[in-house]
Formats: structure tokens, C-alpha cells, sequence
């Protein structure tokens, strides 16, 4: 009898550690690409900047500035 409670502990054990493993992967998974795909959204929708994508259109006349410097004395100094 107590031989047959050792072999299906074994076998529970082993079923149980199998699932396990199967649901963290797939948990992990959908985890991941939740989690980024919508971080990427909500980055295209609000910061397209961050990402290197400019939004500057094609009729307009604005440059990207050559020196990206956001230092108060190049605000003040006279261009």
C-alpha cells in the first residue's frame, strides 16, 4: 500500500511540475507581448520622438536642429 502512495505522489508530482512549466511559459509569453506591444502603442500615440520617428511633414518648412543641446544658454544667446 505504501508503495502504491510513493508511485502516485511520483506521478502527481511530475503532472504537476509538467503544468506548471507549460503555464508559466505561456503566462510569460503573453506577459512579454502584452507588455510591450502596448508600451510600443502607447509610444507611437504620445512620444513618437523617443522611438526616432520625426513627424515632420513633407510641406513644411522646419529643420531638425544640428545641435540637439537643450541648455539655457543657447535659448538666451542671440540667433
Amino acid at each position: 500500500m505504501k508503495k502504491i502512495i510513493q508511485v502516485l505522489k511520483k506521478i502527481i508530482q511530475k503532472f504537476i511540475t509538467i503544468v506548471q512549466k507549460i503555464l508559466i511559459t505561456i503566462l510569460l509569453v503573453l506577459i512579454y507581448l502584452f507588455g510591450f506591444g502596448f508600451t510600443f502603442l502607447f509610444t507611437m500615440c504620445f512620444n513618437r520622438k523617443a522611438l526616432g520617428i520625426s513627424s515632420i511633414k513633407k510641406d513644411t518648412f522646419w529643420i531638425k536642429s544640428e545641435n540637439d543641446d537643450s541648455l539655457m544658454d543657447n535659448c538666451l544667446r542671440p540667433s
